[in-house]
């Protein structure tokens, strides 16, 4: 996996430009047989997503539908885009305690799935920094920053 990191990294410009980056933002739709068996067929259909790459945080605005959804570790809110709340949902990751593959997931879920790709970011930002060396956490795993990317 190094060798992929870093052929990757090293591909769009360097260790350098990848520290500069804070965010990545991504139109997406985000579909499959799953996402029908959750009952949720077109939640992630035509989103934009922002990564928040030094943090586990994604924001996902749905176009057209007046609502996003901001996901950390503890916590997701969806929320109007004026800032209104629809709802929010502390310890987001409990909600799928007990799950079956049949279980049909609520509206907050799909967003809370999704947020699980921050995780994925921040740990590329954490094998690739060479500053800084403090360990991240995260109530799924712990990670640790290794120096010289990996």
């Amino acid at each position: 996996m190094n060798e992929l990191l870093n052929l990757a990294v090293n591909s769009h410009g360097g260790l350098e430009r990848w520290n500069k980056v804070n965010s990545v933002k991504v139109a997406a739709s985000i579909t499959g047989a799953i996402w029908y068996v959750k009952n949720q067929g077109n939640a992630l259909q035509d989103v934009v997503m922002t990564i928040d790459t030094r943090d586990e945080r994604l924001v996902t605005d749905f176009p057209g539908q007046d609502k996003r959804s901001t996901f950390e570790p503890n916590r997701i809110v969806m929320e109007k885009v004026d800032g209104t709340l629809i709802g929010s949902r502390n310890n987001p990751e409990e909600s799928f305690k007990g799950q079956q593959r049949e279980t049909p997931w609520d509206d907050m879920m799909s967003p809370i799935s999704a947020g699980r790709l921050c995780g994925l970011t921040s740990t590329l930002r954490s094998s690739t920094r060479t500053r800084d060396s403090r360990p991240r956490r995260s109530p799924r795993f712990r990670w640790t920053a290794r120096r010289g990317g990996g």
